[in-house]
């Protein structure tokens, strides 16, 4: 008998820590936390021209490795700073933003060193995405996502 109630009490055990296992998982509905606050890009100021210079230009995004036709963003030069928004201009047309949705809340890019940038925009105010240096058959580019995008972009830059 012993045996029994020692059995007993290993299930009713295991059956309370699944049901406080299960109540301790986060509701689907709940609301996300906040975005966290932009953080600052840790570059020395002759670096930072320097990227904005290399960086700086036309460019096509498009799904990477996609067969459709991409659009023309522009990374500007000109700097825009404000105690709400940091980073530089972009120019993506409206015809673009309607083709990718996900560009549709970018208005800033900032470069992070190394040849990576970040688009910026949204409200609050935050990191949209991130682009990193890729190299292929047809040279040099960068490519990224978007939170909550399955889909990797590219930005490969026109006439260089």
């Amino acid at each position: 008998m012993p045996f029994a109630v020692e059995a007993l009490m290993q299930l009713l055990l295991s059956f309370a820590l699944a049901l406080v296992g299960v109540a301790a998982v986060p509701a689907a509905d709940a609301a996300a936390p906040p975005p966290a606050p932009l953080e600052a890009v840790q570059l020395s100021a002759p670096e930072y021209r320097a990227a904005v210079e290399s960086l700086a230009g036309a460019y096509t995004f498009a799904v990477a490795e996609g067969a459709g036709r991409g659009c023309v963003v522009r990374l500007l030069r000109a700097p825009v700073q404000t105690k709400r928004r940091a980073g530089l201009p972009v120019a993506i047309d409206a015809g673009c933003r309607r083709r990718f949705p996900v560009l549709r809340a970018v208005v800033r890019w900032q470069p992070t060193g190394g040849g990576s940038l970040r688009l910026l925009g949204g409200a609050p105010f935050r990191e949209l995405s991130d682009f990193s240096p890729v190299q292929d058959g047809s040279g040099v580019y960068v490519r990224g996502g978007f939170a909550g995008a399955p889909q990797v972009y590219e930005l490969r830059a026109r006439g260089r």
